[in-house]
């Protein structure tokens, strides 16, 4: 049995839908809507003190001492929220444990809800599968997701988007262009509706690079990001100044002296015009390689990998992508959009993503 564990009040919709996609897989599966707010289980036996730091780290950095959300306003009732949270799906799983249920899948793995299911799970030995969205849309798929590290997204890469064979064994060379033509042809991205713009450079002698800006409070910050601040090593490490491309849902100023593109302009109009891009986390970094730039990465998300991006910008010139550079891109993004990913919609692969990463 897999349990989908429904965090926020809007993602409900979402976890019935991927439940029913399951059932009708013949799979088992039952969908847990959070409580808010959840009851008050302080009598009960908690989680160990640092396991419940944890679940609370990245609400209480994202949100601030001072800020309030539905999981409290400061440190002390979010660690309130995050023990009764805890003792609520402990005992949820408890319960179900006789029922054969092995799995629970929650949507992200960052915020203090879904990491107090994880724990509460792991607590039972329940095994546990993070979906996310998928990076590249499907032409003829509503939603793709994907199955994440758990706990946190810093742990582990999936070992099948490690494995050069796997990823070589599965590339269909006219699949992937295919894809790519019309991934091109149809500007997708996962932003698509929030950047409507063009974007027209000026004429200049110097290179275009751009530094892609992530999501404010992003998770990706907060757990993959390079001790050092990125823009601190490329201001001191070399001497182009860059662009800089606010995410679309982006909400603050930027705090460096850099030229800023419209966080409303589409990345299809400004990729096929750069020489190079920059990213910490952002998914930019591999929708770049549909238009072969070259990646400079200054954190560590899944596809920085050597010989797939570069972690230094160097001071006199741009990196290139060589040939062997872009046919193992080609393969890796073959395998990541046609295999990895899965239609919401497709219940078998859907069990497959759960029960995959264990």
């Amino acid at each position: 049995m897999i349990a989908f564990v429904s965090e926020q009040p809007g993602g409900l919709r979402a976890m019935k839908r991927f439940s029913g996609a399951c059932s009708q897989a013949g799979e088992k599966t039952i969908v847990w809507e959070q409580p808010y707010p959840p009851p008050n289980l302080s009598d009960h036996e908690g989680p160990p003190e640092n396991v419940l730091r944890d679940i609370y780290a990245f609400q209480f950095w994202a949100e601030g001492i001072n800020k309030c959300s539905r999981y409290g306003c400061g440190e002390d009732e979010q660690r309130n929220t995050a023990y009764n949270l805890w003792c609520y799906y402990y005992e949820k799983i408890c319960k179900l444990l006789n029922k054969n249920l092995t799995h629970i899948a929650v949507w992200g793995s960052a915020v203090l809800g879904t990491r107090a299911a994880i724990y509460a799970a792991e607590a039972h030995g329940v095994k546990v599968a993070c979906l996310e969205g998928g990076q590249f849309p499907l032409p003829n798929a509503e939603r793709t997701i994907v199955s994440a590290p758990n706990r946190t997204y810093a742990e582990h890469v999936p070992n099948c988007l490690l494995d050069l064979k796997t990823q070589g064994e599965f590339y269909q060379p006219k699949r992937f262009q295919k894809y790519k033509d019309w991934w091109l042809a149809s500007k997708s991205t996962k932003c698509a509706a929030l950047t409507p713009d063009s974007y027209n450079f000026p004429k200049s002698n110097d290179p275009i690079v751009i530094w892609f800006d992530q999501c404010p409070k992003d998770s990706g910050i907060f757990w993959l990001t390079h001790p050092d601040d990125g823009r601190r090593l490329i201001e001191e490490g070399t001497k182009w100044k860059p662009y800089v491309k606010q995410h679309p849902k982006a909400n603050h100023e930027l705090i460096v002296d850099w030229t800023a593109i419209p966080k409303t302009v589409n990345i299809h109009s400004i990729l096929p015009q750069c020489d190079a891009v920059m990213i910490r986390t952002s998914g930019v970094g591999i929708e770049a390689w549909m238009y072969d730039c070259p990646v400079i990465n200054y954190g560590t998300p899944y596809y920085a990998q050597e010989g797939l991006v570069e972690f230094k910008l160097s001071q006199t010139k741009l990196p290139i992508v060589s040939s062997a550079r872009s046919a193992r891109r080609k393969a890796f993004m073959d395998y990541y959009i046609h295999e990895f990913q899965v239609s919401a919609d497709d219940g078998p692969g859907i069990v497959r993503r759960i029960k995959r990463e264990e």
